[in-house]
């Protein structure tokens, strides 16, 4: 019999299948949302608790956009919540450089009265995308 899993990437069934057996989570931040969101629907409730894990552990501000983009294109709420905020709290380092977000994403951001920045440090930080 063959499995055909359409809805996520190869590089996160390959890292799903090697949790799913080892019990080891590795592999790159967005991708370990896309296996948290698989374990999910496949309903294998310990790999997808280890994978949440794992992403809270190894977010920063620095990661939060691309865990924010990767978060709300896979609809997970908790992680996209948790990643805005970071964003908010710390956008200084978390929009250092251009996110590529799409632009109601970025919209959501910026227009938010709980970003943490003064209106001419987000001047200055918006000045830099187009220098950098």
């Amino acid at each position: 019999a063959q499995v055909i899993i359409e809805d996520f990437s190869a590089a996160a069934v390959e890292i799903f299948l090697r949790c799913f057996y080892s019990g080891v989570v590795e592999g790159p931040l967005t991708t370990l949302v896309e296996v948290g969101k698989m374990a999910d629907k496949y309903q294998v409730d310990q790999l997808h608790t280890l994978c949440t894990q794992a992403v809270r552990k190894m977010m920063k501000p620095e990661v939060a956009c691309d865990l924010f983009a990767c978060a709300d294109r896979l609809e997970v709420p908790s992680l996209r919540r948790e990643a805005l905020e970071q964003i908010w709290i710390h956008p200084k380092a978390a929009l250092k450089i251009r996110p590529n977000l799409r632009p109601r994403l970025l919209e959501e951001i910026l227009d938010s009265p709980l970003l943490c920045v003064d209106d001419d440090d987000l001047v200055s930080l918006l000045n830099s995308w187009s220098h950098g």
